[in-house]
């Protein structure tokens, strides 16, 4: 199915199984269905240097619905093919160390962080965290998952199954 240009109903017209189905079902579907979106994992742990703000990589694909992510080139970013309002969101675990601080933010384009989240050492906890916004992009804007920590030495993103690092794109229905 694809989109039909809604029609203007005119006072007293009869309405058929096949007008509603066809101006109203098969939009709705339309609209359900073909909402730009992705979301990508690390399979492996990603080693992050001390005091370095590092482009976390994406080397699997849970579903690309509109060619936004590679495997093979530019492994970090989700480009935007469809202009439009996303919610755009990450999400990592570190690896469990007691010193220093821990942070990750979306930047949009390598120069504009558009959300951030910071975080303290905690010890013997693991810590994980979450960042997201709602924002506008143009075709071919990209953003990238940015992980930062300043314990002294490296420190892993650590890899875990559905969770860990992921990092996601879903367009606005409407």
């Amino acid at each position: 199915m694809s989109w039909t240009t809604p029609r203007t109903w005119v006072s007293g017209e009869l309405v058929t199984a096949a007008l509603m189905n066809t101006h109203v079902r098969d939009n709705l579907v339309d609209l359900h269905d073909n909402v730009p979106g992705c979301r990508v994992y690390r399979s492996t742990n990603q080693t992050i240097s001390n005091n370095s703000e590092t482009i976390l990589l994406f080397d699997t694909e849970r579903f690309d619905d509109d060619t936004m992510h590679s495997t093979s080139v530019n492994t970090g970013r989700i480009t935007f093919t469809t202009a439009g309002k996303y919610h755009v969101g990450g999400h990592v675990q570190w690896d469990t160390d007691a010193t220093g601080n821990r942070s990750v933010k979306i930047v949009l384009n390598a120069t504009d962080t558009i959300a951030e989240v910071r975080t303290g050492a905690a010890a013997s906890t693991t810590i994980t965290q979450s960042v997201s916004t709602y924002y506008s992009f143009a075709a071919g804007e990209y953003i990238e998952l940015r992980a930062f920590q300043n314990r002294g030495g490296n420190l892993d993103v650590t890899a875990a199954v559905k969770s860990s690092p992921e990092f996601w794109a879903y367009r606005r229905s409407a």
